[in-house]
């Protein structure tokens, strides 16, 4: 079941107050980060978070956005780090970090079938078929998977393809 709250009747420190004195097991969860990220940044600018004097208060605010959307304590002080520093608490575009892929499922199937016909032998000696198939049959296809080496050969081995 879906319901959709709206919280704009919570509109002080003293409603929020109110709000976490009521001891229920109530769980909420967003349909998407992207909607909770900008509930949170929509809470932070309606109390004025980042310009509230008391502790207290704050820390009021804290634990109504950690109650409403199961954040830990550690993530929401990144979140608020991240509004405070650039004025949106929002993820953040920015792709993680990631390696290149070099062997496509091209050169995977290569590998596959070499290792079919030759009924897998040692990665060693697969490295050198692979790269006679390049060198000395002129396969070009073969070209990209006959530089791998013996140990990433192993690796693409152990991949679900």
């Amino acid at each position: 079941m879906t319901i959709q709250m709206n919280d704009s009747s919570i509109a002080s420190i003293q409603d929020i107050k109110n709000f976490l004195k009521v001891e229920n097991d109530i769980r909420f969860v967003a349909v998407s980060k992207k909607e909770k990220y900008k509930w949170i940044d929509e809470v932070l600018t309606r109390f004025r978070y980042l310009s509230l004097k008391k502790k207290k208060d704050k820390i009021t605010v804290r634990k109504y956005i950690l109650k409403m959307t199961g954040m830990s304590n550690a993530q929401l002080t990144r979140v608020i780090d991240k509004k405070r520093r650039f004025g949106l608490a929002a993820l953040s575009p920015i792709k993680k970090n990631s390696f290149p892929r070099i062997y496509d499922p091209e050169d995977i199937f290569l590998l596959v079938k070499t290792d079919n016909l030759h009924n897998r032998i040692s990665g060693q000696a697969t490295k050198k078929i692979l790269q006679d198939e390049c060198e000395i049959y002129r396969h070009s296809e073969y070209e990209n998977i006959a530089k791998i080496s013996v140990a990433h050969l192993y690796n693409l081995r152990g991949t679900r393809i």
